[in-house]
């Protein structure tokens, strides 16, 4: 049997000297592949060194997490923009909307949102949707760019079934 960790943030300060280990440990359990979400400009270097590291195994993506989004958002956005020529990515993500740790840059969530699933579509590329509070929102986003034929997974998910199946008939999720 295949494992295949969807979402790890191998790259995160917490692993710090370990990164390595930490793939090491989770190869020999027998995943065999581990998908690393991006979260901004503050630890995407790290992401991608480990991943080069680890090039059959590591699968970066990019995009700027909702949780980071502040006053500056347009030059994380920037950065983003700038780095999808210069790495091989296999995702766009972690992006989303998460109202569960502050609702302050509510909106610049939802432009950023936007802005990045347009750029999934664009590239061709599954997105990684943190939704966390915010189901509502970001199916009201996802009906209004229905047109995209989107695709990808939701992390943080916490809706109903029937949420699930709404959500299914606006993209492949």
């Amino acid at each position: 049997m295949e494992f295949i960790d969807t979402h790890s943030h191998l790259y995160d300060e917490a692993f710090a000297s370990e990164e390595d280990l930490a793939v090491t440990r989770a190869t020999q359990a027998g995943v065999s592949r581990m998908i690393l979400p991006d979260i901004d400009a503050s630890s995407r270097d790290a992401m991608f060194r480990l991943a080069e590291r680890h090039p059959d195994t590591l699968f970066p993506t990019l995009g700027l997490h909702p949780t980071s989004i502040d006053a500056n958002w347009r030059n994380e956005m920037d950065a983003v923009e700038k780095s999808l020529p210069e790495h091989r990515i296999w995702a766009i993500g972690e992006i989303g909307i998460d109202c569960y740790w502050s609702k302050e840059f509510l909106e610049q969530q939802k432009e950023a949102f936007r802005i990045q699933l347009e750029m999934a579509h664009k590239t061709g590329l599954p997105a990684i949707i943190h939704s966390r509070e915010s189901t509502e929102l970001i199916i009201n986003i996802l009906k209004d760019l229905r047109h995209l034929n989107l695709r990808g997974v939701f992390h943080a998910y916490s809706g109903s079934i029937e949420t699930w199946r709404e959500i299914q008939k606006l993209g492949d999720w």
